[in-house]
């Protein structure tokens, strides 16, 4: 659970809108359990649709010659905001204390902006140009956002499982 609520917030530091997006594809589709809860939002189409065209408008942003650095206070800001937001909708569908996912939101969020951002100047150095591993974290990120959301999911299944066998 906590691993979750970290890493929604650390793949936030690669691409801002992506864990939220994902996170809401996720409650649409697979039916998170946040029904009369304060993360119900996530669920609506309307919801799923402006957040998939904002993370789209920011994957085509991110590779533009452009693009702002991701240290910078705004898009810091940015990214610890929906770190923590992306972290307290995973804890509440495990049913766990917002706060807590809020903090390891927030903390992952932080500590994904610095690796992100270190990892991106390094290979982009390296290969030289910037665009294809702008692309590649692009990817990376959204396919390991899946992967945790799918962990959730199927977390949550196994634990309202056990709580039915127990009540």
């Amino acid at each position: 659970m906590i691993a979750a609520m970290f890493f929604a917030g650390f793949f936030t530091g690669s691409r801002t809108f992506t864990p939220i997006t994902v996170l809401c594809w996720f409650s649409w589709l697979a039916g998170y359990s946040l029904d009369h809860t304060w993360a119900a939002w996530t669920a609506r189409p309307f919801t799923v649709l402006v957040l998939t065209l904002c993370a789209l408008a920011e994957y085509i942003y991110d590779v533009c010659p452009i693009a702002c650095s991701r240290k910078l206070f705004g898009p810091f800001l940015a990214r610890l905001c929906f770190g923590a937001l992306s972290g307290a909708v995973v804890a509440q569908a495990y049913t766990e204390p917002r706060i807590g996912g809020v903090l390891f939101g927030l903390f992952g969020s932080a500590v994904g902006t610095l690796v992100f951002f270190a990892l991106r100047q390094r290979l982009a150095l390296r290969l030289g140009r910037d665009l294809p591993i702008g692309l590649l974290e692009s990817a990376f990120s959204l396919l390991l956002m899946i992967a945790t959301a799918w962990h959730v999911r199927t977390g949550v299944v196994w634990i309202q499982t056990i709580w039915g066998h127990m009540g």
